[in-house]
């Protein structure tokens, strides 16, 4: 997979973010293995605009997206679902640097996006289900200058 992307943007714009009621940013990740029997989706949420609890309390006040992430993991075999992972984390579960390269943790699961082009992610997360995810992914882009 080759991304392109302008290196410029790829920051937590947190500053922005925070000021604007029902903001928000995601990173979205999706992929299938060479052999076409496995494909992924990986998003990282900063202000989750599928939640009904952000989207009611932005309606009030400036609502802190950094209240209302979340990470969502789906694998699919064959085209069918075969795990299924969303979870929200406690503001204090989170860090977001607002520099290029690009950092996020939601407590133990990092997105890295370093000078090389590379995007890097460590999952590590169990479901309401008792279901546990790990994984290490890389995704390939144009180193940055």
């Amino acid at each position: 997979m080759r991304l392109v992307l302008d290196p410029a943007e790829e920051a937590a714009h947190g500053t922005w973010l925070r000021g604007t009621p029902g903001a928000y940013e995601w990173w979205y990740f999706d992929a299938v293995s060479d052999c076409g029997e496995w494909s992924l989706c990986c998003i990282w949420f900063l202000g989750n605009p599928f939640s009904p609890y952000y989207r009611q309390s932005a309606r009030s006040v400036p609502a802190d997206p950094y209240r209302h992430n979340a990470l969502f993991f789906a694998l699919y075999r064959h085209g069918h679902l075969h795990a299924y992972h969303f979870t929200r984390f406690q503001a204090s579960q989170i860090f977001a640097a607002e520099t290029v390269p690009l950092c996020l943790k939601f407590g133990p699961n990092i997105v890295l996006m370093p000078t090389d082009g590379e995007w890097r992610l460590q999952l590590s997360d169990e479901n309401g289900n008792g279901r546990s995810l790990a994984a290490s992914l890389a995704f390939a882009g144009p180193p940055l200058i």
